[in-house]
């Protein structure tokens, strides 16, 4: 989980035997905490929410992906005014549009889920091919972080939201699989990225301690 405090108290919570909410999967350092939460602290109103958001970790990547995309967009709003993404060719009056790469002018400009979507069919594509070989592998993941046109790597808070939707995207997957945990490094090298350290070092130690428990299961 990369949830790794009290939703209540912001404590750190225990590796294996947090109190969770029973609908919900939201996770506390104690009864206590649970119980006052769900009475005072406002998740009565937001349980069911998270519950069909597929439970807390997925609901917090939705979220977080949000805000992140808004911000992505606002900062790159005076670049890409009157511009069109290049993959639906559809204009930024909805979502918003982006671009943190070396493209110019009319090129690499996008939306943060058009290229989660164009990701996630080159990696999902990856995954079926067996015969496939490793750099291509590595070609198609490398969507989640660098452009596609002019290949240089996403900076700042364009990669910062783009790791979110990647993190959103696996986060579901058992925690031994590789490609959950290949995203989780994606999210904690975009949140270093935008100069958000301690959200990455949290991301990172829910990373290394989640690896102890593998290799503690398989040992």
């Amino acid at each position: 989980m990369l949830l790794a405090l009290c939703t209540a108290c912001a404590a750190p919570l225990p590796e294996d035997d947090a109190v969770q909410c029973a609908e919900c999967a939201t996770r506390y350092c104690s009864e206590r905490c649970e119980r006052y939460d769900r009475r005072h602290g406002g998740h009565g109103k937001i349980c069911g929410a998270v519950a069909s958001g597929g439970g807390a970790e997925p609901y917090h990547a939705e979220k977080k992906y949000k805000e992140a995309v808004a911000e992505a967009v606002e900062e790159c709003a005076d670049d890409t005014e009157g511009q069109t993404c290049y993959i639906c060719l559809e204009d930024g009056s909805e979502e918003g549009l982006v671009r943190g790469c070396a493209c110019r002018g009319a090129s690499g400009v996008a939306h943060v889920s058009c290229l989660a979507r164009q990701a996630k069919i080159l990696c999902d594509e990856a995954e079926e091919d067996d015969d496939l070989h490793d750099e291509a592998r590595c070609v198609r993941w490398s969507r989640w972080h660098a452009c596609g046109l002019c290949e240089q790597g996403y900076h700042g808070v364009v990669l910062c939201a783009l790791s979110w939707a990647c993190w959103r995207t696996y986060v579901g997957r058992p925690e031994d699989d590789e490609t959950r945990g290949y995203a989780m490094t994606a999210l904690g090298n975009g949140l270093f990225d935008a100069l958000l350290y301690e959200d990455a070092l949290a991301v990172d130690e829910a990373r290394f301690s989640m690896m102890k428990r593998i290799v503690g299961l398989k040992s």
